[in-house]
């Protein structure tokens, strides 16, 4: 949470406007804002994140905010959350892409909303409720959450291409994670960072990555990265070599720290796009890989590894390789992808 003399004048604001209100399972409903403000990367989407559903669920109204010093750009970001009934709901959806801080909140929002566990029981009307926000993240998002039933997949034409390090045999925390951005069949963009993974390490991972504790100790916490990669991982099909390991290091990550992100995500396989590109080698390894295409790689670095997945992708690309035959979706609430035929029905 960011604390500013700003935010703090939200947070008691936000306490005392929704102090007897409730969510769908009878928990105190400020929990919601307070959870969604944590994930604010700066002064005034944490404002706005507080008050999102103040305008909308509460007396308050703009001039009451505006008489409290609340700033042009947070009543700005506001007005536009607030949902007319009158408005269609996807229509409404549509105009907060033109607000950043807007957006940004309704998506923290959408995905915290779309979390099914929050619910003591799930019935229909639950699930409805989740598809009509999944087709909201689309429209403020840009990216694909999951397969769609019986829908024709459109090759995606912005990938990020990931790579995670773990401590310890366990592999629910990161010590590295390296990210590259490919878009238009070229590198555009790229992220490299350690973490602080906030446990043990094992020899067997400190000598394979070269990672040790105390190189990740003053290194940002997963939580304070995720306000920097979020947006880069929301803005293409996530691709990853083996990728079920990486999704699953994400998702217990998300997991550990209470992050709510999505309920499930469309990814692709570095290494499952190998096998289809390149039958004639004994094996499929990134490294393996790597040595055939002249790729430059050190092994176990996650700006290098990440980097190579990449370069790889963009080869497979040049080859004519048709993307969408190597969808997958991960469930990131149960830690799993999706059998071919659950992603089908949308289940």
């Amino acid at each position: 949470m960011i604390y500013t003399d700003l935010t703090k004048q939200a947070m008691k604001l936000c306490f005392a406007a929704h102090k007897e209100q409730r969510d769908k399972s009878g928990l105190p409903y400020v929990f919601h804002p307070f959870h969604l403000a944590e994930q604010m990367p700066d002064e005034e989407s944490t404002v706005v994140a507080l008050l999102h559903d103040v305008m909308e669920d509460t007396p308050y109204t703009r001039e009451d905010l505006a008489r409290l010093g609340f700033p042009q750009p947070v009543l700005e970001a506001l007005q536009l959350l607030t949902h007319d009934p009158s408005v269609p709901y996807l229509d409404y959806v549509a105009k907060l892409k033109s607000n950043p801080i807007a957006r940004r909140v309704k998506l923290a929002d959408l995905r915290h909303n779309s979390d099914l566990t929050r619910l003591d029981h799930v019935d229909d009307k639950a699930r409805q409720r989740v598809k009509r926000y999944k087709a909201a993240i689309e429209i403020l998002d840009g990216s694909p959450s999951a397969p769609l039933s019986g829908a024709k997949t459109v090759a995606p034409k912005r990938y990020i291409a990931f790579d995670v390090e773990t401590p310890n045999y366990a592999n629910d925390r990161m010590s590295a994670l390296g990210i590259i951005v490919v878009e238009d069949g070229a590198i555009v963009d790229e992220f490299d960072s350690l973490v602080n993974p906030e446990t043990y390490f094992d020899a067997f991972n400190v000598q394979l990555t070269g990672i040790t504790p105390e190189m990740a100790e003053q290194a940002p916490r997963f939580p304070e990265l995720w306000k920097t990669i979020e947006p880069i991982l929301s803005s293409g099909l996530l691709i990853a070599h083996n990728a079920a390991f990486d999704m699953s290091v994400l998702a217990k990550c998300l997991c550990a720290y209470g992050i709510s992100w999505r309920a499930d995500v469309a990814y692709a396989c570095t290494c499952q796009m190998g096998r289809r590109c390149y039958p004639q080698l004994p094996n499929h390894k990134l490294n393996t890989l790597c040595t055939y295409l002249d790729i430059p790689l050190d092994h176990h670095r996650a700006g290098s590894d990440s980097r190579a997945c990449a370069e790889l992708l963009v080869d497979y690309l040049d080859h004519g390789v048709e993307i969408q035959k190597f969808l997958r979706c991960y469930d990131l609430l149960h830690i799993r992808t999706k059998s071919e035929r659950r992603s089908r029905n949308g289940i």
